[in-house]
């Protein structure tokens, strides 16, 4: 973990890492094999196949098997081990999916649950037209400060993965929202998004908002979640006439 802080990844990756490497850790305790150069690669199956008993999705197992190979080149690397046992292990096989966009009926719902005056209706609503707009990851929204929204509210200097900087853009509809949300704000903190207790919001907290409001707003055929809004944001840019590569 002390080597991940100084390469300089995230601290939500270096939590991700020492979830999964952790749970590694105590399979391995709890079935007798330690981190030696007698580790072999059916340990390894070991462990994958009790994620399976888990009920963990294939695209989470597959995740795990990315986060030990990690470990373990960083283990040869640094000299902890000769060789690592994950060379011949192939990562698990992923179904195709397609991911499902929200519908127009989906978003037309939405909006109809944010349309209130409160303010968690009003700082909800302008989550979702941020989405909509720039198709920012979960982390990338969650992170905006105060000091990255333009004066004029039509730009967001947002930082990304491997901490890359880039700026995106706002409509009209989203710099009405973001300024009426604002406009409610009535603390000091330097996060753009805050609870209705006037708090940081957290990683967990919106990812709940979220799902609060797919579930309200009987949504069925798209996944509930963050993700959903980027993949809604990229459809519909490509159906307005943007250019897939660019997209």
């Amino acid at each position: 973990m002390l080597s991940c802080k100084v390469d300089g990844k995230t601290q939500a990756t270096i939590d991700t890492y020492q979830m999964r490497l952790g749970l590694f850790v105590e399979f391995a305790q709890g079935n007798g094999f330690s981190m030696t150069d007698q580790l072999t690669g059916n340990n390894i199956r070991m462990f994958l196949l009790s994620l399976n008993d888990r009920h963990l999705q294939p695209a989470t197992i597959h995740a795990y098997h990315r986060a030990l190979r990690t470990w373990f080149t960083w283990l040869v690397n640094e000299g902890f081990l000769e060789k690592t046992p994950m060379q011949n292990i192939k990562p698990p096989r992923l179904p195709k999916k397609i991911p499902h966009p929200f519908s127009t009926q989906d978003l037309e719902n939405l909006l109809l649950l944010t349309s209130g005056h409160h303010f968690v209706n009003i700082r909800n609503r302008a989550i979702i037209l941020a989405f909509l707009d720039t198709g920012l990851r979960l982390n990338e929204l969650l992170n905006i400060n105060l000091v990255d929204i333009s004066t004029e509210y039509d730009t967001i200097r947002v930082f990304g993965k491997g901490s890359k900087e880039r700026i995106v853009s706002l409509g009209k509809v989203s710099r009405k929202a973001f300024l009426k949300y604002l406009m409610l704000r009535s603390d000091r903190y330097p996060n753009f998004w805050v609870t209705e207790e006037r708090r940081p919001l957290q990683r967990d907290g919106l990812r709940i908002i979220i799902r609060r409001l797919c579930e309200r707003a009987n949504i069925t055929d798209a996944k509930y979640g963050a993700h959903t809004f980027r993949h809604t944001f990229a459809t519909n840019s490509i159906r307005n006439g943007a250019n897939t590569f660019f997209v």
